[in-house]
């Protein structure tokens, strides 16, 4: 889970080469130089820690940490990797439209940069008779990472296979939406399936504390616990829950934590896990995500309505405070489950000796989703002293929750509002871009407050078949160029571009503002090249 975040900043760089943010330089000998910077990042660490620069060395391994997904922004925006990658393939590849199989050659930079990161990390964070169990287990939380996102890939690709249905969801705002909806679904629903595939995990065995969390999960009347030892080679003490419903949901103790707890402070950790479930955090979380998402994307569309790839920016960077909100729910809804293991246990002795087990000479340290150790066991002193204090931190996130969900019903009711209104124009030009003209020429007439170039646009499909060849199209559109119907020769082109086919695109580009006197010869020649072409 620790990658998602270089991931998604893998992502945001794409997005920023698309929109332009570009050196203008092409060099492969630039993009492998950087895998030598974890290296470099790593060897200096260690030098500040061996000179007691303590502070120091620790900024370094953190930007250390960061090293993978910075340096590939550097390979894709100073070295012009993606340029290099569609000069050698041939075709121009992308994350963020349908991807096949050179996103593969595009994210690898990416995935060499964390490899040496992860190689160069383990030589500060681990000894050397551990080294390569720390690797381990930092490749499978790679693998997890990636592996939604090669989902992802994967069924785009398969998707991207039928122009029928690639051209739906590009075009029509509705079909759109609700593909983004299943990707989102099914990687919800798979996330479980995704842990037992990439992470070592089993089974708790038969024995003691199987059956003392058997008894919890019993007395918390928390259904169907399906509970997994998860293989950390003892590198990390942690418990986690994961899962949407109660037949996907899986409750994982790492090795390290089953070897360093008690029986009670055992039963406290899972009954903190069922908190999680119980009070719902991972949909409130869904929604607030969402929710700003949404906003994202209606301000995109207000802003760059014709300019995908930054509307796409935009959507990105409206989920900037998103995360920022869920940082800031996240460090609160452990608290709040720390609270469910008061109400369930009665006790909260247990939870905070397992809290300082964990927490250990880090007690003092927080994080962007946890408070500190010394923070958390000092909330829960004060609130078993206190029922006000548990009373105001409920109350708090009940604002915050329903904040969340009024943003997510607003956002979400202007979208089903412009896509539901959008949708017969919508369908309109998928139409016209699959060549269906007989279907576009039927929507339009019952589609009120047509634009009126799009009117004479559907009209002047009266003369083409369905499914008309492109080369006809150019020839139809030479035809009346010869003839002095430039109108005529500009709609043919227009139709032809609409069909996502480059060469009408490039046609229609060279054209200028004013053409209805007369087109330059040099479009007539790009018309008659066309219509030579198959």
């Amino acid at each position: 889970m620790g990658y998602m975040a270089h991931i998604v900043l893998a992502l945001f760089a794409q997005a920023l080469v698309e929109s332009g943010v570009t050196s203008g330089i092409e060099s492969w000998i630039g993009v492998i130089a950087l895998v030598g910077v974890p290296f470099a990042l790593a060897w200096s660490a260690k030098r500040a820690f061996i000179a007691g620069k303590f502070k120091l060395g620790e900024k370094v391994y953190v930007l250390l940490t960061w090293s993978a997904p910075l340096t590939y922004i550097a390979g894709l925006t100073v070295f012009g990797w993606s340029t290099l990658v569609a000069r050698w393939t041939g075709h121009t590849t992308s994350f963020l439209v349908w991807p096949d199989w050179t996103a593969a050659l595009l994210i690898a930079p990416f995935l060499v940069f964390e490899l040496a990161a992860i190689h160069a990390r383990s030589s500060i964070v681990a000894p050397r008779n551990e080294r390569t169990s720390w690797r381990r287990f930092q490749l499978r939380m790679l693998a997890f990472g990636i592996a939604p996102l090669a989902l992802y890939f994967f069924v785009s690709s398969m998707i991207g296979l039928s122009e029928a249905l690639r051209v739906r969801i590009e075009t029509v705002g509705v079909w759109s939406a609700l593909f983004v909806l299943a990707v989102l679904v099914a990687i919800g629903w798979m996330l479980p399936r995704l842990l037992r595939w990439t992470w070592d995990m089993e089974p708790v065995p038969p024995g003691p504390q199987r059956d003392v969390l058997l008894s919890v999960a019993e007395l918390a009347r928390f259904e169907n616990p399906r509970i997994y030892v998860w293989k950390t080679g003892n590198t990390t003490a942690n418990a986690l829950i994961v899962g949407l419903t109660k037949k996907t949901r899986l409750v994982l103790f790492s090795d390290a934590l089953l070897a360093q707890m008690s029986d009670s402070e055992l039963a406290a950790v899972f009954v903190h896990e069922m908190g999680h479930a119980v009070r719902r955090h991972v949909p409130i979380f869904a929604v607030f995500l969402l929710g700003f998402a949404m906003l994202g994307d209606v301000l995109a569309q207000h802003w760059f309505a014709e300019d995908p790839v930054w509307a796409g920016v935009t959507v990105i960077g409206f989920l900037v405070p998103g995360l920022l909100a869920f940082g800031w729910l996240s460090r609160r809804f452990e608290l709040e489950a720390d609270l469910f293991s008061l109400d369930v246990l009665g006790e909260v002795r247990s939870l905070m000796s397992a809290l300082e087990k964990v927490g250990g000479q880090f007690r003092d340290i927080g994080g962007w989703r946890h408070f500190s150790t010394a923070d958390r066991v000092a909330f829960l002193e004060r609130a078993q002293v206190d029922p006000n204090v548990g009373r105001r931190l409920r109350r708090d996130l009940r604002r915050f929750t329903y904040a969340g969900i009024a943003l997510f019903v607003i956002t979400g009711a202007i979208q089903a509002h412009r896509l539901l209104g959008a949708l017969p124009e919508d369908q309109l030009h998928a139409d016209l871009a699959l060549g269906e003209y007989s279907s576009a020429r039927e929507r339009a007439l019952h589609i009120d407050g047509l634009d009126r170039d799009v009117v004479e646009l559907v009209a002047r499909t009266s003369e083409l078949h369905d499914r008309e060849a492109l080369s006809a199209i150019a020839e139809f559109g030479l035809r009346a160029l010869r003839d002095g119907d430039v109108r005529a020769a500009v709609e043919l082109i227009q139709l032809g571009a609409q069909r996502r086919d480059p060469a009408f695109q490039s046609i229609l580009s060279d054209l200028d503002a004013d053409v209805s006197r007369s087109l330059p010869p040099e479009i007539e020649a790009a018309l008659a090249e066309r219509a030579r072409t198959p």
